[in-house]
């Protein structure tokens, strides 16, 4: 395809050419035979859908237009829509699927890319919206969610991303128009992760080796530069094959100093796990900090921790964890990348950085002060906007409140009994001590009696 003074001149085929396609059946059969090709010519001859149409099929809305085939195939069982092909768009059929996914990716799934972070955070930002569950299905979402086409472009070419389908607006008769609009997903949620990688024990240069040999059966008189540029990549990882092209590296300019080396990571309970939480923690960590961690582990969903005790703890691999559960060993990467994550919110972080009896003792003599805000304690924001609209917007004030005069909370609007437990709740973990049970002193709070509390 060319474009002169703005109109895309077509590379078809003529009418009476043996290989011509007319319809979307024989292009699946095709794809059975060859494997991949591309939607448009490229540097190989011949190696494209659009130079197997005649040129006056496209953009017409026919059953002959190869415009329409992508809509009838992205959602086929068999094949893989996506921008494969030198960031150009392309099928791939199932068969083929693994080698090149086992090739782009270096037999990295995406959560394993970010621990050894390969990843780019846009990457990172646009795959946290295709979770997979404990089945490993994920979302499929409209390619707009993810803005930049860039990045679209970079995870369907990595073969972490395939385009799912096509949809079309409706208007309120229920009638379809505007423009087909893509649907991302991932080829684990279309094919299932244990297909997706079944050919991750064939090394990235293997596959290549596979692919660029399949390629030289069909069309000999293609060039090692043309094969590369169509269909190579160079791969995110630090082992690099030598025969494979590297990553770009930045350029050496003489008299720079060397990169000073780093210290080894602690590959021992606790020091790996705070090297993986990160956030600048000294090590070796004290024992009130130790008491933090387990406290803060503590705070975790019950499976989230046993996996994080056996993995850090025990050193068990993540297959063997997986073995124990009754799921793959990417679904545990997955929880224990997820229960990290918690780890470094601020309200855990901070029990692991100062101690568990400094946070505690610091808490407490905070929510004494009278410009610690109410918002400091964790509520829902119903039961905030209950207190602040009423002037309570520091925990002094809801202090004074409780002890003195304790008919406002009664006459709060969206101030239930739910929300009087949740309040003495908060209070209570931030120190302020009551002389009953939370049950009854919030029942106490909603009729207007005075609770008896210790500040």
């Amino acid at each position: 395809m060319k474009e002169i003074n703005g109109q895309f001149i077509m590379d078809g085929c003529a009418l009476d050419d043996p290989n011509r396609l007319d319809t979307a059946e024989q292009l699946v059969a095709l794809l059975r035979t060859v494997g991949f090709l591309p939607l448009f010519s490229n540097a190989i001859p011949g190696f494209s859908v659009e130079e197997r149409v005649p040129a006056d099929r496209w953009w017409t809305d026919e059953e002959s237009d190869p415009w329409a085939w992508r809509h009838m195939l992205a959602d086929h069982p068999e094949i893989a829509y996506g921008k494969f092909f030198n960031r150009k768009a392309g099928f791939l059929h199932k068969d083929w699927f693994p080698v090149f996914a086992s090739y782009r990716r270096n037999g990295y799934d995406f959560d394993a890319l970010c621990d050894d972070e390969l990843a780019p955070y846009t990457w990172k930002n646009a795959m946290e919206q295709f979770f997979l569950d404990d089945q490993l299905v994920g979302k499929v979402l409209p390619a707009s969610d993810i803005k930049e086409e860039s990045i679209k472009t970079d995870l369907q070419m990595r073969t972490y991303l395939i385009t799912m389908g096509f949809t079309q607006k409706r208007n309120k008769k229920g009638q379809l128009y505007g423009w087909h609009l893509a649907t991302l997903g991932t080829p684990e949620t279309k094919w299932g992760y244990d297909f997706v990688t079944s050919a991750y024990s064939m090394s990235p240069q293997n596959c290549w080796e596979t692919i660029r040999g399949h390629m030289l059966k069909l069309y000999p008189a293609a060039s090692d530069d043309a094969l590369w540029s169509l269909l190579g990549m160079r791969i995110l990882a630090a082992n690099t094959p030598a025969d494979v092209k590297p990553a770009k590296v930045g350029k050496k300019y003489p008299g720079r100093k060397p990169h000073p080396k780093t210290t080894p990571p602690d590959k021992s309970f606790p020091g790996n796990l705070i090297t993986k939480i990160g956030g600048n923690i000294p090590l070796p960590i004290t024992e009130d900090q130790f008491a933090g961690l387990r406290y803060a582990i503590s705070t975790l969903e019950p499976r989230e921790q046993d996996m994080l005790r056996l993995l850090y703890e025990e050193s068990c691999t993540l297959r063997s964890i997986g073995e124990s559960y009754g799921i793959t060993s990417q679904r545990v990467r997955q929880i224990v990348a997820r229960s990290i994550r918690k780890l470094r919110h601020p309200s855990r972080l901070t029990y692991i950085w100062l101690g568990l009896d400094t946070t505690n003792r610091q808490r407490k003599e905070i929510k004494r002060t009278s410009v610690f805000p109410i918002v400091a304690l964790g509520l829902s924001t119903r039961t905030i906007n209950a207190l602040v609209s009423n002037g309570l917007d520091t925990i002094a004030k809801v202090c004074d409140a409780i002890a003195n005069n304790p008919q406002i909370f009664r006459d709060l609007r969206s101030f239930g009994y739910g929300s009087a437990l949740e309040l003495v709740k908060a209070l209570g973990k931030h120190g302020v001590e009551f002389n009953c049970q939370p049950e009854y002193a919030a029942l106490l709070l909603r009729e207007g009696n005075p609770v008896p509390i210790n500040r």
